[in-house]
């Protein structure tokens, strides 16, 4: 560098002695030819960056100099070189390394020789060559072994044979006690054997108690033990078969258990005719079930019993009393009660009622004191007076002084009575002849009622012509009638009805596309009224849509089957697969589709096994560099392993945990805040120099985001003071992001030689905002 400013101020003399105008501040300037000169030197002296400031330089004063481009793309041209011999020398390295720790000297010999084949005189790479080459000669044939029986045993392992596995990585480990691979092999093959055993006894065990629960019918709870034994195991076509049997099994069970339970309500009810029609009900469900056909042959013997028509007059005698007792009647009800029991001596409820009724007159016979009884009648008595029940009052008035004769307030209260009922006598002989008018007259108009079928305005007539004399037994007779008469109405009327409902809900099931059930309903309805018009018509309708359904179900099954087949030809397999699947959608059983299925699913496994074996092989390369501390190459192979979309989370999480591992391994911190670094531009930091024993597992750690749209190259490089010791070079992809970029710095041999205190970044044809940079160091 000292060299190449005496030149550019020797020339900047020679301008000056030519001149013979005074020279500005600004003019003194190194010039372009100046400039060309002093990146040729660098160029010569194989300083390819300082190179590279020059002509960038002397494309600044001459923007389209075809001579300084050349020169330029040239520079970097050998930046690219030389940055990626080290880097193909250190990933020979690297590699060597990891096989070394392995005890796979042979393979890492290898690699060494193409390392020295790059860079011939590396110290480091002929010790290590030596190292094993002594080994290889002492340990030879022990060597051979160790790794023919660890091949045997990750054969095993990729096999899952674990019990034979483990036998073999304990072979290796007598030979090797100390080796970490086989030791970790070992402790691995173990655990998947103790994992796979117990699955195994988990999922028999489930299977079993699924078995038992069947064989109970107990459908539900042996689909949740399969759905566990699936959940072990859930490529295990027998239990996916036997779940969706029982599921249909389990929905027949539900329904019919369902209309048994009612109908046994019913039947508990002594409802007979409804429980004979759920009885009926449940035989649609489970056709000839032997349960429901003993119920409703029972309830048809029931029905036809002279004992059940025996039963419902006792019936009618029951409510009755039931009403008397519920407006406190209790003589009536007893005497409905003793009724009772001459349509069916020994009732045990007409028999409780008839001693409970008893009980509780006898208990009011004597539950009052004289006087109690005697002020009762006398409140009575008042009461009734208030109410103009005159004879009702003397009554209580004279029982009153039945029990106390000498009551001088119940004879007051009597005589005062008595001169009532002389002064009503004459007014009660015209409310004779107005209630005999009155009474007739509601008879006629019951009886005009009645016959113009308006029955419920009959009854209330005869009703208030037996509130007018109740113990007339025509008003009672007809309202009988009038009530058979509603009886009759209200059957025809609940025929008629259960026609509207069913039509209503089949229109519904036919707006809503259900066929089959519409259908269904329409053939109930033509039961009870066979000449329906418009359950014959949809009937009609629906046969033609199952027609029209038919052959939509054809065409769609030979287009599915067409562009199954076209998926097949070119190994689109997915698409073929949901292809075929339609196809027997729309023709269920079909063989030719079921073939086609199961050959594009066997195409499509085989595969999902190959991409599986990709991805095993990703993910173990890349645990093979993260044991060895190789972090940027662990997370090349985790980023591939990714990129294969298994939706396997272990890569995402083993990269976030290196990314734990550099952070909390931090040596140094060489930015605090945001750094932006503009196209062409050059940025230098410096650093206390790393401590010595540290180096070999250093990392660069850096956070960076593209300001542009385009992606390009960041060159890195690294030196001590004035010198450059080394560099490497990232590609900044072309997005929005901020992106992580990990370098295994101490791979290279300069880094860890040398006391290095600086980092320099260079933008290529593109700017980006530096958030972190970081060296840390692996654990």
């Amino acid at each position: 560098m000292q060299k190449g400013l005496f030149i550019i101020s020797l020339l900047i003399s020679l301008i000056f002695c030519l001149s013979s105008n005074n020279i500005s501040a600004q003019e003194a300037e190194p010039t372009y030819q100046s400039l060309i000169q002093s990146g040729d030197k660098e160029f010569g002296a194989k300083e390819y960056i300082k190179a590279k400031s020059y002509y960038q330089e002397a494309l600044r004063q001459k923007p389209d100099d075809a001579t300084a481009k050349n020169k330029l793309n040239k520079t970097l041209q050998m930046i690219r070189q030389q940055n990626q011999k080290e880097e193909v020398f250190y990933g020979y390295i690297d590699t060597a390394d990891a096989l070394y720790e392995k005890g796979d000297m042979e393979k890492a010999l290898e690699e060494y020789n193409k390392a020295l084949s790059i860079l011939p005189n590396d110290s480091y790479a002929l010790e290590r060559k030596a190292a094993i080459t002594n080994i290889l000669e002492q340990e030879k044939e022990k060597i051979a072994t160790f790794n023919n029986t660890m091949s045997i045993a990750d054969k095993l392992l990729s096999e899952e044979r674990y019990a034979e596995a483990t036998l073999q990585y304990e072979a290796a480990l007598q030979l090797y006690p100390n080796n970490n691979n086989a030791r970790n092999k070992y402790e691995e093959a173990k655990n998947k054997k103790e994992i796979y055993d117990n699955q195994v006894d988990n999922f028999e065990k489930l299977v079993a108690e699924a078995q038992q629960l069947t064989l109970r019918k107990r459908y539900g709870e042996a689909i949740s033990k399969y759905q566990s034994a699936l959940e072990i195991f859930p490529e295990d076509e027998d239990t996916k078969n036997e779940i969706a049997r029982l599921t249909v099994e389990k929905s027949i069970s539900d329904r019919y258990n369902i209309a048994i339970a009612q109908a046994d309500s019913l039947y508990q009810e002594k409802s007979y005719e409804k429980a004979l029609a759920m009885y009926q009900q449940s035989q649609t469900i489970i056709p000839n079930d032997a349960y429901s056909t003993g119920m409703i042959n029972r309830i048809n013997e029931t029905l036809n019993s002279d004992e059940y028509k025996a039963l419902q007059d006792y019936r009618i005698i029951i409510e009755a009393a039931q009403g008397f007792e519920a407006a406190n009647d209790l003589n009536n009800a007893l005497a409905k009660y003793n009724e009772a029991l001459v349509v069916k001596p020994n009732d045990e409820y007409a028999t409780m009622k008839i001693e409970s009724i008893n009980t509780t007159l006898e208990n009011i016979r004597n539950q009052e004191e004289l006087d109690a009884r005697y002020f009762a009648l006398i409140d009575k008595g008042t009461d009734s007076e208030n109410n103009n029940d005159l004879q009702t009052a003397l009554s209580f008035y004279s029982q009153a002084i039945e029990l106390k004769p000498n009551g001088v307030e119940a004879h007051e209260k009597k005589d005062n009575v008595n001169r009532k009922i002389k002064a009503q006598e004459a007014q009660l002989a015209l409310e004779k002849q107005q209630l005999e008018e009155n009474y007739n007259k509601a008879i006629q108009e019951g009886d005009k009622y009645f016959e113009e079928g308006k029955f419920n305005d009959a009854i209330l007539s005869y009703q208030h012509a037996l509130e007018l004399k109740s113990n007339e037994t025509y008003p009672q007779q007809k309202i009988a009638d009038a009530r058979n008469q509603l009886a009759a109405i209200a059957s025809e009327a609940e025929r008629q009805e259960r026609i509207n409902y069913l039509l209503t809900t089949a229109d519904q099931y036919f707006t809503d596309k259900e066929y089959e059930k519409a259908e269904s309903t329409y053939r109930e309805l033509l039961q009870l009224e066979p000449d329906n018009s418009t359950a014959l018509s949809q009937i009609k309708v629906i046969e033609d849509l199952y027609a029209e359904i038919a052959r939509q179900k054809q065409q769609n099954y030979d287009a599915a089957m067409l562009s199954g087949n076209n998926f097949l030809n070119v190994k689109n397999y997915p698409d073929a697969i949901e292809q075929f699947t339609i196809a027997l959608e729309n023709k269920p059983g079909d063989e030719t589709a079921n073939q086609q299925l199961i050959l594009a699913e066997q195409l499509n496994q085989t595969r999902l096994n190959a991409l599986a074996q990709e991805y095993q092989q990703l993910i173990s390369s890349g645990d093979t560099q993260f044991e060895s501390k190789n972090y940027d190459k662990a997370i090349d192979f985790y980023s591939k392993a990714i990129a294969l979309n298994t939706g396997n989370s272990y890569p995402s999480d083993m990269i976030k945990k290196i990314g734990q591992i550099l952070q909390e391994n931090k040596l140094a911190e060489l930015i605090t805040s945001p750094v932006t670094l503009d196209v062409n531009m050059v940025k230098r930091f410096n650093f206390e120099t790393v401590d010595v024993t540290t180096r070999r597992n250093n990392y660069i750690f850096i956070k960076a985001k593209n300001l542009g749209t385009e992606s390009f190259t960041l060159y890195i490089s690294y030196g001590k003071d004035g010198s450059k010791n080394g560099g490497f070079m990232v590609t900044v992809p072309n997005n929005q992001d901020i992106n992580d970029f990990i370098v295994r710095i101490g791979s290279q041999y300069k880094w860890f030689s040398e006391d290095n205190n600086w980092i320099e970044f260079t933008a290529e044809h593109g700017s980006l905002e530096l958030t972190t940079i970081e060296i840390s160091k692996s654990n």
